[in-house]
């Protein structure tokens, strides 16, 4: 029986290391290439988590590969980096795959089926 192979990739995480401010703009790659909808969802949230006001950066954009800010200042550095790693941490969380959470307590339907399957394909064993 051949061995199955995990695919499912890393989420994407801020790429620090590779972090460069040109013009006042920052701008942050992301280690993977980030799914559908996931700067769309990035967006939403960080709409909710910025304060009005702020003068330490400017807008924040996201694509599926990077994260840029304008306008950024010395001295916001620290609560700049928060409020990103804060919004990634729940997004990645929000694009984890299901099977984390059908592990935990009940069992999710498509768990039971291959359960079920498994058990019906087992049967077909001669006896030992």
């Amino acid at each position: 029986m051949a061995e199955q192979q995990d695919t499912r990739q890393e989420p994407p995480q801020l790429a620090w290391e590779q972090a460069e401010v040109q013009d006042g703009e920052l701008h942050v790659a992301l280690t993977a290439q980030a799914p559908r909808g996931w700067a769309s969802r990035f967006r939403e949230l960080l709409a909710r988590l910025e304060q009005s006001g702020e003068e330490r950066w400017g807008s924040i954009s996201v694509s599926r590969s990077e994260i840029d800010v304008a306008d950024v200042s010395e001295g916001g550095e620290g609560d700049l980096r928060h409020l990103l790693e804060s919004v990634l941490l729940q997004v990645n969380t929000d694009f984890a795959p299901d099977d984390a959470a059908g592990q935990e307590g009940a069992p999710s339907p498509g768990r039971e089926r291959d359960e079920r399957l498994t058990e019906a394909f087992r049967g077909f064993a001669p006896d030992a």
